[in-house]
C-alpha cells in the first residue's frame, strides 16, 4: 500500500489537436520563410540590375529570378543573369585600370573606359553608395545580407505572434 502513494498519472486530453496545431504552425513558418526568401530575391535582382554595367542594356534585361525551391533541407531562389555571354566575365574580371577608348558593337568610338567603367555605366546613379559596375550581384548581396536575414526573421515573428 505504501507504494500506492508514489503512483501518479497525468491525463492530457486533446494531444491530437495540439499536434495538428504544431504541424500547422510549422507549415506557416515555412511559408513565411519562403515569402521572405522570395521578397529578398526580388530586392536583390532590382539592386543588381541597377548596378549592372551598361552598354546596350542587354545585361540588365537578362536578370531574372529562378524558381523558389524548398527541398526540405533548404529554401532558396536564385538571381540569374543568363543569355548574355559576357555576364559572368563582367561580374568576375578585375577592372582594367587607367583610361582606354570605348567602342559600341558597331565599332564606333563612344567614349572611354575609366578604371574599367564605361561611359554609360559611369552615367548610372549609385545605389546606396555602391557605384554601378563589376560585382553587380555580389556587392548588393553582401551589403543587404543583414536586411535579408531580418526580413525573414520578421516574417517568422509575424506568424508566431498571431
Amino acid at each position: 500500500m505504501a507504494d500506492d502513494l508514489l503512483d501518479f498519472s497525468i491525463q492530457w486530453d486533446g494531444i491530437e489537436e495540439i499536434m495538428a496545431n504544431l504541424d500547422k504552425a510549422t507549415d506557416e513558418v515555412i511559408k513565411a520563410i519562403e515569402e521572405g526568401v522570395s521578397e529578398n530575391a526580388g530586392h536583390l535582382l532590382e539592386k543588381a540590375k541597377a548596378l549592372a554595367p551598361l552598354l546596350t542594356g542587354d545585361l540588365e534585361a537578362a536578370g531574372h529570378l529562378g524558381k523558389l525551391i524548398n527541398n526540405g533541407k533548404e529554401i532558396k531562389q536564385r538571381v540569374i543573369f543568363s543569355g548574355v555571354p559576357y555576364a559572368l566575365r563582367r561580374h568576375e574580371e578585375a577592372p582594367r585600370m587607367g583610361t582606354y577608348p570605348q567602342y559600341d558593337q558597331e565599332g564606333r568610338r563612344i567614349g572611354e573606359y575609366i578604371d574599367g567603367r564605361g561611359v554609360f555605366t559611369r552615367g548610372k546613379p549609385p545605389v546606396d553608395g555602391m557605384e554601378p559596375g563589376r560585382k553587380y550581384l555580389e556587392r548588393p548581396l553582401k551589403f543587404y545580407s543583414k536586411k535579408y536575414m531580418q526580413t525573414i526573421a520578421n516574417k517568422v515573428k509575424e506568424v508566431l505572434n498571431k
